[in-house]
């Protein structure tokens, strides 16, 4: 009887409860489980990796932990002899051989990627690389030895667009390699691909929202690992550059080429054998990954490093030491490790500066479109004239009219000198238009520069009141700049 059937039918539904697709539906990869297991979804098998590194195999199509893993595809199994320690130092050392400008971290970032691109569902946090060089450096090659090395698992595309490549992951867990990402004068599709690496980097934040034609949002869970290549990458904002880890290639020796490439064409040609057997190997190291991952973050951490920066490093290194040793490394060891990596060299907030920083440079280069003693003055110039004291009235008098001023005084404290930055200001508009502090956001990024203040007492901009963000002008300007005994 139908009427029969549809009540059983409504009875079993709320039996199981409410079914949330986007979160309940997971795709081919490797996926974290209940109770620190392992789960891989191989398209039509499903097989689970406990914490200890027992093994059990069902259909696909099942639900495990509220999760259904489909029927979709089949993905190679893994097989039974993973590699060796040798056969990954062998690897190791091969990537060592290109030209790398921080050569130890970068092999074992490039192992370590290899490795977390394997499991990149399991981990908590998903790491990303970009390798730049010039022409001849080898990237091509890189990359292409890295997606050997990942096998079917890897989405290589070239030229993608940032739709695409939602698309074609679904609700798979796998590394994706863009070669030839590069940086342009809009930067703009090289900059939506940063952004889905951005969300894909950690659970919990990877869900993006778009409308489609019948007026219903879509929305993507994004899970996978971003390996970029290109001459030159676009700039990085801040919430970027500790989810990337560029590692920069020079051009490989002229009298070397010939010998690198047969080494790599070798390589390439083995990779393919090779591949299976090193995922085989960390899929057997999962007992291992998440505490030496741990270890890694503390160590790193413990150097006074940001936990986001941790991380990053954390789960590159940590994958890297799971194919290369057969036991979790002991602390101290770790600890040496990392000190003698110096990984502050690859971190880009040092290059960069924070965001507050990257906002004080882009206004104090500015040029002031004023002209004094027959040449034009950028704002830091004219901050310097002002700071002298009334002898510089005319300078004052231009900076006004940019929306700033050079004060001695934030409260009744004889604290200064300071740049009084205002609120809103048009000649800030015109200065910060085009950039990502437009609109008056300027103030929220300069009031987290060291020593800063918001509000503080009114100052007058040709003769109109108005609040601003007091900057520290002997930390804003270096001491021989600005003198600290100047009235403003």
């Amino acid at each position: 009887v139908p009427e029969e059937v549809a009540a059983r039918l409504f009875r079993d539904c709320l039996r199981k409860g409410s079914f949330n697709p986007r979160r309940s539906i997971r795709g081919p990869g490797a996926w974290r489980g209940p109770e620190g297991s392992l789960i891989l979804h191989l398209g039509d098998e499903v097989c689970i990796v406990d914490a200890k590194g027992d093994t059990d195999r069902c259909a696909a199509g099942c639900v495990i932990d509220h999760k259904v893993y489909p029927v979709v595809d089949a993905w190679p199994e893994p097989v039974s002899e993973p590699a060796n320690t040798g056969e990954v130092a062998q690897l190791y050392k091969t990537i060592q051989r290109w030209n790398w400008r921080e050569p130890e971290p970068a092999a074992h970032i490039i192992l370590g990627f290899i490795g977390a691109g394997y499991l990149c569902g399991a981990l908590p946090w998903r790491s990303h690389v970009w390798s730049v060089g010039p022409v001849a450096s080898g990237k091509s090659s890189l990359a292409r030895m890295v997606a050997r090395l990942l096998g079917d698992a890897a989405l290589c595309a070239a030229d993608p667009s940032a739709a695409g490549i939602r698309q074609l992951l679904g609700n798979a867990a796998r590394p994706v390699l863009i070669d030839e990402a590069e940086a342009s004068e809009s930067n703009t599709r090289a900059q939506q691909l940063v952004s889905l690496a951005r969300l894909a980097s950690t659970e919990g934040q990877a869900a993006t929202a778009r409308g489609s034609a019948n007026h219903e949002a879509v929305t993507f869970d994004l899970v996978a690992c971003f390996f970029f290549t290109s001459i030159l990458h676009p700039p990085l904002l801040p919430q970027d550059q500790t989810r990337i880890t560029v590692l920069a290639l020079d051009p490989l020796p002229a009298d070397d080429d010939g010998k690198m490439q047969a080494e790599v064409a070798r390589l390439i040609a083995e990779a393919e054998a090779l591949a299976p057997r090193l995922r085989a190997r960390i899929i057997t190291g999962w007992p291992r990954l998440l505490p030496t991952i741990e270890l890694y973050r503390r160590a790193i951490a413990g150097l006074g490093h940001g936990s986001r920066f941790a991380d990053q490093y954390a789960t590159l290194l940590g994958a890297a030491d799971v194919l290369m040793l057969d036991v979790v490394p002991d602390e101290t060891v770790v600890n040496d490790f990392v000190r003698s990596l110096d990984l502050g060299r690859l971190d880009q907030r040092n290059a960069r500066g924070s965001d507050a920083d990257e906002c004080l440079t882009c206004l104090l280069t500015h040029d002031a479109g004023a002209w004094i003693s027959g040449r034009s003055r950028a704002v830091s110039e004219m901050i310097r004239d002002a700071a002298q004291g009334q002898a510089n009235d005319e300078a004052d008098k231009a900076l006004q009219r940019v929306g700033l001023r050079v004060q001695r005084r934030c409260e009744a404290a004889d604290d200064g000198p300071w740049l009084v930055v205002a609120n809103d200001h048009q000649g800030l508009h015109r200065i910060f238009q085009g950039t990502r502090w437009a609109g008056g956001v300027w103030g929220q990024s300069l009031e987290r520069f060291p020593g800063a203040r918001r509000g503080g007492r009114t100052v007058r901009f040709n003769e109109l009141p108005r609040r601003g963000v007091w900057v520290p002008l002997n930390t804003a300007l270096p001491p021989e700049n600005a003198d600290p005994d100047a009235d403003g």
